[in-house]
């Protein structure tokens, strides 16, 4: 939080994305403000509009004592741009039946690809990245707007709970609140007995939903999303997660190709060039 001289906070115009259907759309952001504040008037919608932002006493929705009040710079989320965490964000999400939450952006946009081959009867999912909420007020405003309606909240955290501590607390409270399933994975390799134990899925459906994240690619990130779905009862097609392999050819279209198959898509007396790149983009859907 942070003190002002002025009672008014100007918010700052702009756009950010969401996940819904096959279009990944633009809409304005709106602020979300806490449960059982009901006497300060709301940020309004339409840009620089000014409001005055007074925390009651003793919120629980903000986790704050104090005896007077103090004013809050909510500043809408700018795409393309990370929040530092000294100042508060509002994503502007929409609830989701699925929200899963990761600091890669590559690893998102990898789920976003893969959520728009799974048609419109797909349950809704919300992605985004949690170095957004490295505000308190930004995890707060984003369990009661997004998570509070989720029924699975899938979060993978490099650096373990230490690394996000707020929003690991107050995402599992939200969860154990709704009864909503509570999926937090380690970023990287390296198990981590803290956030499993702070996970509600079973142990086979949380080491299966990991490899898939933790080998990547497309086809990896299409049937995490089709696993996550039958945890909400749901039926979809999905395989087993597909190890990478650590180097390898690739080529368009084929799984796993060999030379003997890219020959046969070479233009005959044309010079032929290999392209040398980073497995990780391949992982990352990326290439």
């Amino acid at each position: 939080m942070r003190n002002t001289d002025s009672p008014h906070v100007r918010t700052q115009p702009t756009t950010t994305g969401r996940i819904s259907g096959d279009a990944y759309e633009q809409r304005d952001l709106h602020c979300c403000p806490p449960k059982g504040v009901d006497d300060r008037p709301l940020l309004k919608r339409n840009p620089g509009a000014e409001a005055t932002i007074r925390e009651i006493t003793d919120n629980p929705s903000f986790g704050i004592a104090t005896s007077r009040p103090r004013y809050m710079h909510l500043l809408k989320a700018q795409p393309g741009v990370v929040a530092d965490g000294s100042e508060a964000v509002d994503l502007g999400q929409t609830p989701g039946d699925i929200v899963v939450l990761s600091a890669a952006d590559t690893e998102l946009a990898s789920l976003a690809a893969a959520r728009a081959t799974l048609g419109e009867t797909f349950p809704a999912v919300r992605l985004a990245n949690l170095m957004q909420l490295s505000h308190n007020a930004s995890v707060d405003l984003y369990c009661e707007a997004v998570i509070a309606k989720a029924r699975l909240v899938i979060v993978r955290l490099l650096g373990g709970k230490s690394y996000w501590p707020y929003g690991v607390e107050q995402i599992a409270e939200t969860c154990a609140a709704t009864g909503a399933t509570l999926v937090l994975l380690p970023g990287d390799d390296q198990p981590d007995p803290e956030l499993a134990a702070h996970s509600t899925a079973d142990t086979e459906a949380y080491r299966r939903l990991w490899s898939y994240l933790l080998h990547g690619g497309a086809a990896n990130s299409r049937s995490f999303l089709a696993f996550a779905a039958t945890l909400l009862g749901r039926r979809f097609e999905w395989r087993e997660p597909a190890e990478l392999p650590r180097a390898g050819i690739w080529w368009p279209g084929l799984d796993h190709p060999g030379l003997a198959d890219l020959r046969r898509v070479w233009a005959k007396d044309r010079p032929v060039a290999a392209l040398v790149f980073y497995r990780a983009l391949v992982q990352a859907d990326n290439v």
